[in-house]
């Protein structure tokens, strides 16, 4: 899915448990990228690209309630406003995101897969437990090891 230009968040999740976020790209959006909020637990948010949008990238707020249980990893979350993560969550986990500029292809055109030499490529952590492709469908790993982002480079 790519999500992009909406006046407000890419993606709210709230009152729910077990939520799984994979291979998006969330950007140019008028708020967060991706916000967790009230009753949210056990959620997994894995290999997404947040780019460009007006607030975080990932918003994990505690309005109305705390959410519990978040776990965050291989996320590209560059050049947002707000910082790439507000994380006010209880039990969160995170590894393996990257918050310097990924090297993408053409953000502009809307061309997000990494350029050679991207400082995300080979540095995410393996999640073929929950799924081994990337958002257009290319197998998992390419090379030495998982590419961050929502494109595994070829």
């Amino acid at each position: 899915n790519v999500i992009t230009g909406g006046t407000k968040g890419a993606l709210l999740i709230g009152w729910s448990d077990g939520i799984e976020v994979y291979n998006n790209i969330f950007h140019g959006n008028g708020e967060d990228g991706v916000y967790t909020y009230s009753g949210v637990s056990n959620s997994y948010i894995y290999n997404n690209t947040i780019y460009n949008n007006a607030r975080y990238g990932l918003n994990i707020n505690d309005s109305g309630g705390t959410p519990a249980g978040t776990i965050y990893r291989n996320n590209i979350l560059y050049n947002n406003s707000g910082g790439a993560v507000n994380d006010l969550g209880s039990g969160s986990q995170q590894s393996n995101n990257f918050t310097n500029n990924p090297n993408f292809a053409n953000p502009g055109a809307g061309q997000f897969q990494l350029n050679s030499g991207s400082g995300a490529i080979d540095q995410g952590t393996d999640l073929s437990s929950m799924f081994n492709v990337d958002i257009s469908g290319t197998l998992r790993p390419q090379g030495s090891g998982w590419d961050i982002g929502a494109y595994e480079s070829q």
